[in-house]
């Protein structure tokens, strides 16, 4: 019995669509978290985390190196917000500060957006294997209120490379802040339950 064309091609379609994927695929590179002072994540410390900066992403772009349609500054709060609510979620005490206020307790959270590329939504649906992924890179470090000693660093680099239809930039740059927001926050609050007696 041979089947009929259109029940094929829907089938074929049924097929795409759960390849290509209904959700957002991120990928992320191996994130570089260093400690320099163990000691300083005591049980209960608080986190004050200023809004991530732009320049280099800001400079990528003007040179036509990386394509971002939206605000720089706006998309450094968004990481700020970020790593604070998923403190919060772990049980930290954690709130964003002005870039220029003055933090007398606790550690202070500062970062940089290096790279952040909206990609190609074309060449995700039809290339894919990476091709045109969105990016967002950020750095940052984490120092002592008190003396400005660096207690941490990190370093992390994710990749958006699938949605339906290719994925639109905007909601693959997005899962990609809730991965960074996810990975610092993990780390940071591991680091404060580990220092507990």
């Amino acid at each position: 019995m041979r089947a009929r064309p259109g029940r094929a091609l829907r089938l074929l379609g049924l097929i795409a669509v759960l390849t290509l994927g209904g959700g957002v695929g991120c990928a992320s590179s191996d994130p570089v978290l260093q400690v320099d002072d163990p000691t300083a994540f005591e049980p209960g410390v608080a986190f004050s985390i200023r809004p991530f900066t732009a320049e280099a992403a800001k400079q990528k772009i003007l040179a036509g190196e990386a394509r971002y349609d939206s605000s720089l500054i706006a998309l450094g709060l968004q990481v700020s917000q970020r790593i604070r609510r998923e403190l919060e979620a772990s049980l930290q005490q954690a709130e964003v500060v002005p870039a220029d206020a003055k933090v007398d307790s606790g550690l202070v959270i500062e970062g940089e957006v290096l790279e952040v590329d909206e990609g190609n939504r074309v060449l995700r649906q039809f290339l894919g294997f990476g091709a045109g992924e969105t990016i967002l890179h950020v750095t940052g470090r984490v120092t002592r209120a008190t003396d400005g000693k660096v207690v941490a660093s990190f370093d992390i680099r994710r990749v958006g490379q699938f949605g339906l239809f290719g994925g639109r930039a905007r909601e693959l740059i997005q899962a990609d802040i809730r991965g960074h927001g996810r990975d610092i926050a993990y780390w940071l609050a591991r680091l404060s339950s580990e220092s507990s007696p």
